[in-house]
């Protein structure tokens, strides 16, 4: 079997995502087995305590059957030390099989890319823009249609920027008039009409990604 991890927050609460891969009779199952409750630090001591405990009690045999593990770029899972990865190989009795999640990496890769333009004053202004926009009653009753939220998925990054490329003239003239301050600049909609197509793009490609049926040697 293979594991892949992952942590994310829901309600305010952290969880360590656990995903199993099988092969049984030829065919790979993917199992979003169980997703933790972290109430700790997310420490690689934590983690790997968590970690060790939780797969002890499911299968006592999985030191002898896991043959690679898989996550993201982060620290606390691939730091170059003491980081989980290296722990929990120093536990397995087979020969690591590292797969990196290309998900993930892309993930990350965006994620930084987004963050470095205009030195991380565009994506600061399009979520708070957004969040402007979100507020405005009276803008939403005569427009029919509310701002989408901003979050860390980039396909509602997409649907946002397509947003403000919409209705951008009824935007920027209430901007105007209720809040200047809130009037984006002509260098922030060159950006917005530059990254928009290029994260619609990047939706595409985590779509194809995802597809069951995909096999990439």
């Amino acid at each position: 079997m293979l594991l892949a991890g992952n942590r994310s927050t829901h309600c305010g609460q952290s969880f360590f995502n656990l995903r199993v891969h099988i092969c049984f009779r030829s065919r790979l199952f993917n199992l979003h087995l169980v997703v933790i409750p972290m109430f700790d630090c997310h420490t690689t001591d934590n983690i790997f305590n968590m970690l060790v405990k939780f797969l002890d009690a499911l299968y006592g045999k999985w030191r002898a059957k896991l043959i690679s593990m898989s996550s993201d770029n982060e620290n606390t899972m691939t730091g170059r030390h003491t980081n989980l990865f290296t722990r929990m190989i120093a536990c397995i009795e087979n020969p690591v099989l590292r797969i990196w999640c290309a998900l993930h990496q892309i993930d990350l890769v965006v994620k930084s890319t987004a963050e470095e333009l205009a030195g991380d004053e565009w994506i600061m202004f399009t979520w708070s823009f957004s969040i402007f926009l979100r507020a405005q009653a009276n803008l939403i009753t005569s427009m029919a249609v509310k701002c989408p939220k901003k979050t860390n998925r980039w396909t509602h990054l997409g649907h946002l920027l397509q947003f403000f490329k919409d209705h951008r003239h009824r935007t920027v003239t209430y901007a105007e008039t209720h809040r200047p301050e809130q009037t984006p600049t002509s260098v922030w909609w060159v950006i917005t009409f530059v990254v928009s197509p290029t994260i619609n793009a990047i939706n595409v490609t985590f779509v194809i990604l995802q597809n069951r049926s995909l096999m990439i040697v």
